[in-house]
């Protein structure tokens, strides 16, 4: 496919048939990573970063008041006047 540099806002670009951001998973709003390589430029999609379930980190270990509190206070000690 041949495509034009031209002028987008204050930017140049070029712009993408959906068909092509389809293909390679690439949607409305994604990231991507753009670099040049061997005189080439590279686009290549962020693969979205799937969250972790926590449940269970904590099991067997007892955590008191005391360690509330202490974490509390360095957490928001930044924050105090």
């Amino acid at each position: 496919m041949k495509k034009k540099i031209q002028k987008i806002g204050n930017s140049q670009g070029i712009t993408l048939p959906l068909s092509l951001l389809r293909e390679v998973g690439i949607n409305l709003n994604s990231e991507v990573e753009v670099h040049a390589e061997n005189g080439r430029v590279i686009m290549e999609p962020i693969p979205l970063v799937q969250p972790v379930a926590l449940g269970g980190l904590w099991n067997g270990t007892k955590v008191t008041e005391e360690d509330i509190m202490r974490v509390r206070s360095e957490f928001f000690r930044p924050y105090r006047k």
